[in-house]
């Protein structure tokens, strides 16, 4: 067995660095909670066409363009569909002949790197493996540098298992299956709280255990908050809360579209 002192063990060691600063870090397994109706999959969505796109979110410009996985289980396709249009016009992309609505690459535009699975594949699955080589599939072809997903996102964290939510002992392992996912890649799961704890996740305590940092959506009537209730190695610089305004409009040729804007009224809070 090889020891060292303390000094020279920590020598070196930092926090992962930032996929989209202030919200997502590599190598993490990040829980986003709300409400129904709060609008999860609206920021999941565009954090995932920001990443693969480049484009700037909430004042964050992601730190590279990256390939993303979008893991759309928790409403109709259509749901989905309507929601990539706008947020697609929002980023200023036409999106009226937008091609990732399929599971397929979305290759032949500039949101190429982002790839969404429809069908379920449960993270248990052979141990993790079933989920893993579907992951994989879906960039094999016809990316030429890394075919595999730099980012993954589950819409829902229910809807990737079929685990008793309520047993410890059962979702410990679905949560070690999460966690050894993320040693490789940035996870971000979605998840919704219990009704008397708006601000904790639901179900058995390892959820909250397991995770390397737990972000709360809330909404008022026009400002949405996103606040980190904790984040381990968040280090002393980094913003606990922010507000934002979810803007429904009409681009130039009157197709609707979202966009999601930091409040800057409201300055972050360290």
């Amino acid at each position: 067995m090889t020891t060292a002192r303390v000094p020279h063990t920590i020598a070196g060691l930092k926090a992962p660095p930032w996929v989209i600063p202030g919200l997502i870090r590599e190598k993490t397994l990040t829980l986003i909670t709300a409400p129904a109706h709060t609008g999860k999959s609206i920021l999941a969505l565009n954090i995932a066409m920001a990443a693969a796109s480049g484009h700037e979110i909430l004042g964050s410009k992601p730190t590279n363009q990256r390939n993303v996985l979008f893991c759309a289980w928790d409403a109709p396709k259509w749901d989905y569909a309507g929601i990539i249009r706008k947020l697609a016009r929002g980023l200023g992309v036409v999106a009226d002949t937008y091609p990732g609505l399929t599971p397929e690459i979305m290759d032949q535009h500039p949101l190429w790197p982002m790839a969404i699975m429809w069908d379920r594949v449960g993270i248990e699955g052979n141990n993790g493996r079933d989920f893993y080589v579907a992951a994989h599939r879906i960039f094999e072809h016809p990316l030429e540098h890394d075919p595999s997903p730099q980012l993954i996102i589950f819409d829902t964290c229910r809807e990737a298992h079929s685990a008793d939510e309520q047993d410890n002992t059962a979702m410990a392992d679905i949560m070690r299956l999460f966690k050894r996912l993320a040693s490789e890649v940035p996870v971000v799961m979605l998840h919704h709280p219990p009704h008397s704890e708006p601000g904790r996740a639901r179900g058995a305590s390892v959820i909250e255990g397991s995770i390397d940092a737990h972000l709360v959506l809330s909404k008022s009537t026009e400002l949405k908050t996103i606040t980190a209730t904790w984040r381990k190695n968040r280090g002393g610089d980094l913003p606990e809360l922010f507000k934002y305004k979810q803007l429904e409009d009409f681009d130039p040729r009157g197709k609707p579209r979202i966009k999601l804007k930091i409040n800057l009224e409201y300055p972050l809070i360290k």
